[in-house]
């Protein structure tokens, strides 16, 4: 149902050129198997906020488009799977899945459509950080 691809953070080491990977351990490596894969919407949000606060440390408040971009992601996640869990739940009272499947077909659009929030606010909040 979700549209995530994993991911890992990269980024570059100015003076030398080099790409490095963010490890899970929080240590950055030019091993690009010693990445974190960040396989979960929700894991690779907390993720976006860490990296955010680490370069930021206390201007963090001070940059509202960074936390604007992260709200809208958890609250576009939060959403989607609410409703999903609500449409399950719909769909085990009435006894089948053909029973909802107008709300199926509803739970469809909107997670596409908030997985393309989600992606645009990811991508905005990266760039404002990255280049605040």
């Amino acid at each position: 149902m979700s549209r995530f691809t994993p991911k890992v953070v990269t980024a570059n080491r100015l003076r030398e050129g080099d790409v490095v990977y963010l490890t899970a351990d929080d240590r950055w490596t030019p091993f690009h198997h010693e990445a974190e894969l960040l396989e979960d919407e929700a894991h690779a949000q907390l993720r976006l906020l860490d990296a955010a606060a680490q370069k930021l440390m206390m201007s963090l408040a001070k940059e509202q488009e960074v936390l604007m971009g992260i709200a809208d992601m958890a609250i576009f996640t939060y959403t989607a799977e609410s409703t999903a869990l609500r449409v399950a739940k719909l769909a085990g009272m009435r006894g089948s899945a053909d029973a909802v499947a107008h709300e199926l077909a509803l739970l469809r659009v909107y997670t596409y459509e908030a997985a393309e929030w989600i992606h645009s606010a990811g991508k905005e909040s990266l760039l404002a950080f990255a280049t605040g």
